[in-house]
């Protein structure tokens, strides 16, 4: 029964969202729309199994457009004002996503129709991943692995010392998380026990009907929507065979990406102040876990890795002119200052319309700034 709820109640999620999309849709505007995605975030519990890793698969994915989306936005600002950008990189995790998907889910597919009420799939299952993945643990230099020939550490995955005979781990963005095998067979399991299969696929009820078919069409995608097509119910007793929880979940996640990639996206990153949701209740420890696991500190760094700080040549002026009243111009005032802070080009560069500079440098340029101003503000006093 359980089984039949959870695939019922999948179904009929599926079937909800694909009919309140078809109502609020305009056949005349079809490539235009306003997407939301809201996922759950990364996590890691004290106990995490099938569910947490694929959670944790879409946040690698995001995380990874998330950062090359930051990257290029950067780019994009130094190529159009001329200044070097070769010095900055940013964190690539195509080896972790390449772990899970083309690995540690890829094993999953082969053996989770051994699943039994023993564990012998899962333990089957924990040998391979140790067998093609694992036995290291610490700081590892091979090479990415290659799941048809190349049985050595892969540098994302990690034997558990303890209770390796149960566990195995990832390093992940943000942070590495340890996995319990017992019961990914299980749980990968989408297809129904045969008597099942009939009892669903026979149903007279139309809601049942819809969701299942709505269900099928989402998980098959419009390559598997041609053919022939047949009402009855062995039709849809085929479709609801076979089909294991990580192909839905892979593919499902392939074509978000591409949904993404003919977009324009916009990142709001939320933050609970506490656990508690009290306000005026800000708590340090919780506020810095969920920045990690946004991947928030990896797009501060690519910002930190170059030049922070952007001015424009007037506000410059403006701002940094007193240092040296005699300046004519932009030209006078960047000599001045580099005479002055014996300026390199890991300092600043200067673009097309704005001046860009590194934090640590427009803080001593700041600080000196000031200091002139209260000094030439004294002056004034003085002479009153």
């Amino acid at each position: 029964l359980e089984a039949v709820a959870r695939y019922l109640y999948s179904s009929l999620f599926t079937w909800l969202v694909t009919s309140i999309n078809k109502t609020i849709s305009n056949d005349q505007l079809r490539r235009a729309f306003i997407g939301l995605l809201d996922i759950y975030g990364f996590e890691s519990l004290e106990e995490n199994s099938l569910e947490q890793l694929l959670i944790n698969y879409a946040n690698e994915t995001l995380q990874r457009i998330f950062n090359a989306t930051v990257f290029e936005f950067e780019q994009e600002q130094y190529k159009s004002e001329g200044i070097d950008f070769s010095s900055v990189t940013f964190a690539d995790n195509r080896q972790t996503l390449d772990l899970i998907e083309n690995g540690i889910l890829a094993l999953l597919d082969d053996v989770w129709h051994v699943s039994d009420a023993q564990g012998k799939g899962d333990q089957k299952l924990l040998s391979q991943y140790h067998k093609r993945f694992g036995g290291w643990s610490g700081t590892s230099t091979v090479k990415s692995f290659n799941v048809k020939d190349n049985f050595e550490p892969h540098p994302r995955y990690m034997k558990p010392r303890l209770h390796s005979d149960s566990n195995f781990a990832i390093v992940h963005y943000a942070g590495m998380v340890t996995y319990q095998a017992l019961g990914f067979c299980e749980k990968n399991r989408e297809n129904l026990d045969e008597d099942l299969n009939t009892v669903i696929a026979t149903a007279r009820n139309p809601l049942v009907t819809a969701a299942i078919e709505a269900s099928h069409a989402f998980s098959a995608g419009p390559e598997k929507g041609g053919g022939s097509k047949r009402s009855n119910g062995r039709a849809r007793q085929d479709k609801i065979h076979g089909v294991s929880v990580a192909m839905q979940f892979k593919s499902s996640l392939r074509k978000l990406v591409v949904t993404i990639a003919s977009t324009k996206t916009l990142y709001v990153r939320c933050i609970k102040p506490n656990p508690r949701k009290d306000p005026d209740d800000f708590v340090p420890p919780s506020i810095l876990l969920q920045l990690k696991y946004s991947g928030m500190f990896e797009a501060v760094r690519i910002r930190q890795q170059g030049y922070s700080t952007r001015i424009s040549h007037g506000a410059f002026v403006h701002r940094f002119g007193p240092i040296n009243p005699k300046a004519r111009n932009l030209e006078d005032l960047l000599k001045t200052l580099q005479s002055l802070f014996g300026v390199t080009r890991d300092d600043w560069q200067i673009g097309r319309t704005r001046i860009f500079l590194k934090a640590s440098f427009h803080r001593k340029l700041d600080r000196f700034g000031r200091l002139r101003m209260r000094l030439a503000v004294a002056r004034i006093i003085r002479a009153y």
